[in-house]
């Protein structure tokens, strides 16, 4: 008897299991998400950075009800030549959101002042594991910078940087009013606090115009993509390099002084006063 109570229970959760993936895929399939990007429903489950887009997407896709567009994987053309990549924005009326996903996990730490931040991971010892990472505030406003050159300066941006639930992002500290840094599961909460609190600032013209300029973006071969990783690396190597240098030259000690150089002045040489000459 217990075995066959045991087996019709596993047989619901499998068969509850089934029916909510189908659904999730389905809704996914009809998604403007999966029109966009090309990306299918396995492609998504199995990378972290696809998965973190698409979250983001789904929890704010309600939106698009209220005339909200969304892009992904915008690849924006820099002043002074090279792309940075956006990983998703939401065209609304209040402006544009340009988001910044982070498939991180443990204790973040950091400050919008800080360029590096800490990643702290326990170990199931109890001893700690340290990574770092570039400070996604900086690295977002950014984004934001070259996307008002491209756009003007007339749109309204805020930057939203969404870290994984497995974060715990309670030690970090911003100042900028309009970045907001939450979980996933906090998104909604805090996309909401914008749309419902900002001013508007983009009729539903400017909301397609802006879309129908920026879609360009997000349609670039695999050759460029591959030119914008490499200069990526390639820039941030240099900056640590010259951090790394910069740091080892504070630490060098100075050489010590000898007498002669801790003389301030040079000696004074007694004079002894002559005798007026006879004509």
């Amino acid at each position: 008897m217990p075995y066959i109570i045991a087996g019709s229970v596993l047989i619901i959760v499998l068969t509850a299991a089934l029916l909510y993936a189908t659904r999730e895929r389905r809704r996914f399939n009809s998604s403007q998400y999966r029109r966009i990007t090309g990306n299918s429903w396995d492609d998504v489950r199995s990378d972290a950075s696809r998965s973190a887009e698409y979250n983001i997407y789904d929890a704010l896709r309600e939106y698009e009800k209220r005339g909200a567009k969304f892009l992904f994987n915008l690849y924006i053309p820099m002043e002074h030549g090279g792309t940075t990549e956006l990983d998703a924005i939401m065209i609304c009326s209040r402006g544009i959101l340009v988001f910044e996903s982070k498939s991180r996990y443990g204790w973040i730490e950091g400050s919008d002042t800080e360029r590096e931040w800490k990643q702290l991971l326990f170990r199931r010892d109890g001893s700690l594991i340290e990574n770092k990472l570039y400070n996604p505030v900086m690295q977002n406003r950014g984004h934001v910078a070259h996307l008002k050159k491209l756009l003007g300066g007339r749109v309204p941006m805020f930057s939203v940087i969404v870290f994984s639930d497995n974060t715990d992002i309670k030690r970090i500290k911003v100042s900028y009013p309009d970045t907001l840094i939450t979980n996933e599961s906090r998104l909604k909460i805090v996309a909401g606090n914008i749309y419902w609190n900002a001013p508007e600032g983009l009729s539903e013209s400017d909301i397609q115009s802006i879309y129908f300029k920026l879609y360009q973006y997000t349609r670039v071969s695999d050759e460029e993509k591959e030119k914008h990783i490499k200069d990526i690396k390639k820039k941030y190597l240099s900056e640590r390099n010259g951090a790394s240098k910069k740091a080892q030259s504070k630490a060098r000690p100075r050489p010590a002084q000898t007498n002669r150089q801790r003389q301030t002045r040079p000696p004074q040489v007694r004079r002894t006063p002559q005798r007026p000459r006879g004509n």
